[in-house]
């Protein structure tokens, strides 16, 4: 699952950048602390599905993202594991 919350860091941090937000703003927006944000954008804390969809509102990022970035099912392609 660490890819996921990688990827979603990552994603968060441009989105953030290209609004022209600081990290402090997205956290008081989100209704979070600002150290807690940052391990979201470092990839090291997993933000509830609650929070995910309130930050990708807030970030202006479409939640079929997040869709894009979970791990394929039984970690085969298309969903299939051998």
């Amino acid at each position: 699952m660490r890819n996921f919350e990688k990827a979603f860091g990552q994603a968060a941090c441009t989105a953030r950048c290209q609004l022209a937000l600081t990290q402090e703003r997205v956290a008081d927006l989100a209704g979070i602390s600002t150290r807690w944000y940052q391990q979201i954008e470092s990839g090291s804390r997993t933000p509830s599905s609650r929070l995910l969809l309130r930050l990708c509102v807030i970030l202006q990022i479409d939640t079929r993202l997040l869709c894009e970035l979970l791990p394929e099912p039984g970690g085969g392609k298309n969903g299939t594991s051998v």
